[in-house]
């Protein structure tokens, strides 16, 4: 697509003293006019302790304490009671929550000219990995942050031979499932619901194609589409109805990502996904042809190119769909691409950095009820992964946090 420090020697030597020797006691402190640490003198009050929080993994996470004293405050911050080295300030940044940060403890110690206290301790559990800042090919919802996003949501349609251009929006995946989108064996007669949401202005940077065309279209139509800029997020290739639809995100600029198109046996279709896996490219979109033969877009991404991905794919039948999609996730992949058909069958790819095993919550919403695997997911990062459309008209959608 084209579009697209101590005060004194005196303060620093007690301050070793208690620290670098355990037989020293109490009464050292209070010799030299100091309260032990915790003990929390009438010269330094916190009035706000670090709070215990859980930050997806690649994003930051920032620990704050508020105290006030009757001279000036000198701050240090521990993790698992180990001193953290520059961390004198009144807050302190995990700059990238990794695996290895899950569970561990951050205080903070405060000091002024006569007395220590320290923060009761504050728990950074690893939540599911957020993608990077411009990384579009998982969990498109994630690029944008709560404030805003959703206040101008809109649901929408398209049939056959027609399209719908949203600027500064994101939207859902297209509904899959031949007999819920199409009246079968009539050409043309093809439907796909959809909704989006228009994000704040600040974050507007992003925008969402759909479009429906005809089946012998598709091939060209893809030339056209592909761009470094656009990211294709769902395709349903309905050649009974001589229909398709696809959808796709792209930005204002350029975005360095690359689409390869591979048409495969099903029987292959895991191998195929686990080896672009291996080379840095991620399966964003997946249906039957009308041969049966699945074709699978993925997308590398010269934003990142050393992330080192695993893959786990299944091809369910319509009933099974949601207990494969719970698994995967339970289990911390993401579903990056869904589609397919009630003939061949549903593709499911759950995409995972390697070794990041934190299960994701996962959300069903069908028309008469809302199921989530956990009592309290982090909403900001909802993002809709499926949409499935059954025979019988039902309709589930499956989001993730």
């Amino acid at each position: 697509m084209r579009f697209g420090l101590a005060y004194s020697i005196l303060f620093a030597g007690v301050a070793l003293m208690a620290t670098g020797c355990a037989s020293v006691s109490g009464n050292a402190f209070l010799s030299a006019g100091k309260t032990p640490p915790g003990s929390g003198g009438t010269g330094i009050k916190i009035e706000s302790q670090p709070m215990s929080q859980t930050v997806p993994l690649g994003r930051p996470a920032t620990f704050k304490v508020e105290a006030s004293g009757t001279s000036a405050l000198t701050y240090q911050w521990s993790r698992n009671g180990v001193d953290i080295d520059g961390a004198i300030g009144a807050s302190y940044t995990v700059p990238v929550v990794a695996m290895g940060d899950n569970g561990s403890t951050y205080q903070v110690t405060i000091n002024d000219i006569s007395e220590s206290t320290t923060s009761g301790a504050a728990t950074l559990t690893a939540g599911p990995r957020a993608p990077k800042q411009g990384e579009l090919r998982l969990l498109l919802f994630q690029q944008a942050t709560a404030p805003g996003l959703g206040a101008n949501a809109e649901t929408s349609d398209i049939s056959t031979n027609t399209a719908e251009l949203f600027p500064g929006a994101i939207g859902s995946p297209l509904p899959v499932g031949s007999a819920g989108v199409c009246t079968p064996g009539v050409a043309y007669q093809c439907g796909w619901s959809f909704f989006v949401e228009y994000l704040p202005q600040t974050q507007n940077g992003l925008n969402m194609q759909y479009q429906g065309r005809a089946y012998a279209d598709f091939d060209a139509d893809l030339e056209w589409i592909a761009a470094p800029n656009v990211v294709i997020t769902s395709v349903d290739l309905e050649p009974a109805n001589d229909s398709y639809a696809a959808a796709w995100v792209f930005t204002e600029q350029a975005g360095g990502f690359d689409l390869k198109r591979e048409i495969v046996a099903p029987s292959d279709v895991a191998a195929t996904v686990a080896q672009d896996a291996v080379e840095n490219r991620v399966v964003t979109a997946v249906s039957f042809d009308s041969q049966g033969q699945a074709n699978l877009f993925s997308y590398g991404w010269s934003g990142d190119t050393t992330t080192a991905y695993e893959t786990k794919t299944v091809i369910a039948k319509a009933d099974d769909v949601v207990t494969q999609a719970t698994s995967l996730a339970k289990d911390g992949y993401i579903l990056s691409a869904f589609g397919g058909n009630d003939a061949d069958g549903y593709i499911v790819v759950g995409t995972r950095v390697q070794g990041e095993n934190v299960p994701r919550t996962l959300t069903i919403t069908t028309a008469t009820s809302t199921t989530s695997t956990s009592s309290s997911p982090q909403s900001v990062y909802a993002t809709p992964v499926a949409h499935f459309s059954s025979a019988s008209g039902g309709k589930v959608l499956i989001s993730e946090y």
